[in-house]
């Protein structure tokens, strides 16, 4: 018979004095559990709602509405004698860093522990919680909204009961994972999380949005990443999501179509109206100087592979689900499919080439290739 989530005690923190007053006493710890609640609906950036801290002696929750000065809470996070608890962290890691310019570490992520203890690579804390403490929470108000004001009792004790159990969560982890000799197996990943370069707008890149990308012509190819990056760099200047500009199979159309001309762009029946009537000017340009452009496309691991290549990754897929068999956890925690698919592309930076995915397939993996 298993326990429901019980409501705990926790404190709401709305002002510089009480938030100042917690992180002194949470500076004690060496641990401490992190959650956010955020809303990100109509925006490009999240908007912070809620911070969630929790240690055994104590819960609160922090309202940033409410207190105009997070200093104490970035010298909190910032501090490195203090391990941070999150469980699928990078959302949580990408607001703080959008709003103090620097991530929180060192970090433990139990989202990561639980995949290499041989729970599916994306479970849920939820699910965590149940197995490991024999609690089942309420998670009926995953989609509530946090920024209206004041907030329901109800919400802020299931923010509460997010972090509550996570240092629980995390204290079993560190026992499974001891007993499988595994303690430094969740070490790259979380690192990997503090990696800025995650959290950063980057209008260059936004072109590796583009499903269909390997498979476009190299002019295709041109228009593709040109038009993704004008429509990042106009999200990130009005702040509003991608999708309000216009969604990717505009821009897989438009890559196809090519319309170089008001007229021809306006002719094409896939292409929503408001985007003609408010953008039509700017896509012929770009469309046009993409056309024409001769610069080298920098896409190494994203191109289409050849029957040969196609047949070395199955191969690889094969030999990396029989290790994931053997150790017990999901074969996309040893390596995605289009990790390989960028190794047979000569792509070097890879998970898989790294710390202990390396010693159980990653070499044999690599031995392939060459």
């Amino acid at each position: 018979m298993k326990q429901t989530g019980i409501n705990l005690t926790y404190s709401l923190i709305t002002s510089f004095e009480q938030l100042s007053s917690l992180c002194q006493k949470l500076s004690q710890s060496s641990v401490i559990a992190v959650d956010t609640e955020f809303k990100r609906e109509t925006t490009y950036f999240p908007i912070p709602c809620l911070f969630q801290i929790a240690t055994d002696e104590l819960t609160a929750c922090i309202d940033p509405f409410k207190i105009d000065d997070l200093t104490p809470l970035k010298d909190l996070l910032g501090n490195e004698n203090i391990l941070k608890i999150f469980h699928a962290g990078r959302q949580d890691l990408e607001i703080f860093y959008y709003l103090f310019k620097q991530l929180p570490k060192p970090i433990f992520d139990t989202q990561v522990a639980a995949a290499i203890l041989g729970f599916p690579a994306q479970v849920g804390y939820a699910k965590l919680v149940s197995d490991y403490i024999g609690i089942e929470l309420d998670k009926s108000l995953t989609r509530a909204d946090w920024e209206k004001r004041p907030l329901p009792e109800k919400q802020l004790e299931y923010a509460a009961n997010d972090v509550i159990y996570l240092l629980q969560v995390y204290k079993k982890q560190q026992q499974a994972l001891a007993e499988l000799n595994r303690l430094d197996w969740p070490t790259n990943d979380c690192n990997a999380l503090l990696n800025e370069e995650l959290y950063q707008a980057n209008p260059s890149t936004a072109w590796t949005r583009i499903k269909n990308y390997p498979f476009l012509t190299t002019r295709e190819k041109r228009v593709a990443s040109a038009l993704s990056k004008w429509r990042e760099t106009l999200a990130i200047e009005r702040n509003r999501p991608r999708k309000y500009i216009f969604d990717n199979p505009v821009i897989s159309e438009l890559s196809a179509k090519q319309p170089t001309s008001l007229e021809a762009l306006n002719q094409l029946k896939n292409i929503p109206t408001h985007v003609g009537r408010k953008y039509g000017k700017q896509i012929v340009e770009i469309i046009k100087e993409a056309i024409n452009s001769n610069e080298p496309l920098d896409d190494k691991g994203y191109q289409r592979l050849t029957d040969e290549q196609n047949k070395l990754v199955k191969q690889m897929q094969q030999l990396v689900k029989q290790a994931a068999e053997k150790e017990k956890i999901d074969a996309s925690v040893i390596s995605s499919k289009k990790d390989l698919e960028k190794l047979v592309q000569g792509e070097k930076h890879l998970n898989v080439l790294h710390d202990w995915r390396y010693n159980l397939i990653g070499k044999r993996l690599v031995e392939m290739v060459e």
